[in-house]
C-alpha cells in the first residue's frame, strides 16, 4: 500500500514510536547459509529477506531515512 509522504504522519511516527519497516517484521530473517560440510551451494541472497520473497527495497528503514514522497505499508507486515 502506498501513501503520499505528509509532516502528520511522520509526526505520529516519531510519537507513538510506529513500526512499519521490515526489520521489525516476524518474517524478515537472516539469509540461511548451507550447513557447513554440505554439498549445496550457498546461493547469493541479501544480508536479511522476506521469508515470503516479497521485494523489500521500499520496506527497510535505510528507505525512509532518505525521506522519500512515498510511504509504502506491506500487507504481510507483524510485529512479534
Amino acid at each position: 500500500m502506498y501513501i503520499p509522504r505528509d509532516p502528520d504522519f511522520m509526526a505520529e511516527r516519531a510519537q507513538y514510536a510506529l513500526r512499519h519497516c521490515c526489520e521489525d517484521c516476524v518474517f524478515f530473517r537472516a539469509a540461511e547459509q548451507p550447513k557447513q560440510g554440505s554439498s549445496e551451494r550457498a546461493l547469493p541472497t541479501a544480508a536479511h529477506h522476506c521469508v515470503h520473497g516479497w521485494p523489500n527495497a521500499e520496506h527497510l528503514q535505510a528507505h525512509y531515512d532518505g525521506a522519500p514522497d512515498l510511504l509504502v505499508f506491506c500487507k504481510e507486515f507483524e510485529i512479534p
